[in-house]
Formats: structure tokens, sequence, C-alpha cells
């Protein structure tokens, strides 16, 4: 009985996460004000593909699709791992990057590629000191 336990836990474990990834996508999309069939459109996914990923998936899709879902969102693979449970946050680099990706989410629309040219290009200029 006691190895039949140990044997479950770990399912138990997996379960949870993933149901957290598509509570976390599900969150963000809606955060971001984007419609199922955006995330759709912008991920290569079908609307249902979507909702099943976010109301009833039990694990992580695959690499293409979840680095596409991050970049749907626009947080990075790292943020969007920490907070379905699959990582754990560690140390300033997070603390940081959760200030960068507050910044990021006060920029219009459209002006994110601006934004995003100006920070790699602060970047190069602070990496070659």
């Amino acid at each position: 009985m006691v190895i039949a336990t140990e044997v479950q836990q770990p399912l138990v474990r997996e379960r949870a996460v993933g149901e957290m990834f598509g509570k976390t996508v599900k969150r963000l999309r809606l955060e971001r004000g984007m419609k199922a069939s955006e995330l759709a459109r912008a991920t290569g996914l079908s609307r249902q593909q979507v909702w099943k990923l976010e109301d009833r998936n039990k694990t992580l899709p695959p690499t293409e699709i979840f680095d596409e879902i991050a970049k749907a969102l626009q947080v990075s693979k790292e943020y969007l791992l920490v907070e379905s449970g699959y990582l754990d946050q560690d140390s300033e680099s997070w603390e940081m990057d959760e200030r960068l990706l507050a910044a990021v989410r006060r920029v219009p629309k459209g002006q994110i590629e601006a934004f995003t040219n100006s920070v790699s290009a602060i970047a190069d200029a602070l990496a070659a000191k």
C-alpha cells in the first residue's frame, strides 16, 4: 500500500503543475485583453487547442508551441515556467526580470517594438563596457 502511494504522488504533482500552466496562460491572456482566437492566431493553434490547453491540459505543450505562447503573451519562457510552478523563483536576476516585465506591460501595444529596440541598444551599450 505504501508503494502505491509513493508511485502515485509524482503523477499528482505533474497533473497539478500542468493545470497551473493552463491557468497561467489563461490569466496572462486575459490580462492582456486577448481573445482565445487571438492567441490561437499568434501561436498557430486552433481556438479549440487554446481552450483545451487552458482548461484541460495536464502537461506542458511541445517546445515549439510553448515558445510561441510565451512570445504571444510577451513573457519570457522562464517567467511562464515559474508562474506555472515548473521552476522555482530565484535570486535577484528574477527580481530584475519582474521589474523589466512590469515596465513592458506599461508600454502601449503599438510601441512594443520601439521599446524592445531601445532596451536592446541599452543592453548592447552596457555589455560593451
